[in-house]
């Protein structure tokens, strides 16, 4: 399993116009949810690669079309699930394609930070009943 913290950067000033950032950033119900603390709030799923398109089509929730990125010499595709508007969690998964490029999981060194627990009961069960897992790596 791999975890990534995500957050705005508070030195980086805002788009202007506002564009809606990934994974509800700029949501205010999830701005107030994370203040105190860090929350898991959503999750991304790795496909297998070339198949994003096909798990794009067979998710049975709203799914952005599959968009490149990269960051450094990674390189993937990734298709955004429709963040609600009034709610501080999304319980439907970001698909991601790592393609021939190793997720982030594989190259970072150590951080220093050590998990002490993960309750992941309800979030897959959400996970479960949002997407079919033959699409799941």
């Amino acid at each position: 399993m791999y975890l990534e913290l995500i957050a705005l950067d508070p030195g980086q000033s805002l788009p202007d116009p506002p564009r809606q950032a990934p994974f509800g950033l700029m949501n205010p119900a999830v701005q107030a949810h994370v203040a105190l603390r860090p929350r898991l709030i959503h999750c991304v799923h790795r496909v297998s690669p070339g198949h994003l398109a096909d798990a794009v089509r067979a998710a049975p929730y709203a799914v952005s079309p599959p968009q490149a990125m990269s960051r450094g010499e990674r390189h993937w595709q990734i298709a955004l699930a429709s963040w609600p508007q009034d709610q501080a969690s999304n319980p439907h998964p970001t698909l991601i394609d790592w393609g021939d490029t190793p997720s982030a999981g594989f190259s970072l060194g150590a951080s220093g930070v050590c998990l002490l627990s993960l309750d992941q009961s309800r979030l897959q069960a959400r996970i479960s009943t949002a997407l079919d897992e033959r699409l799941l790596d």
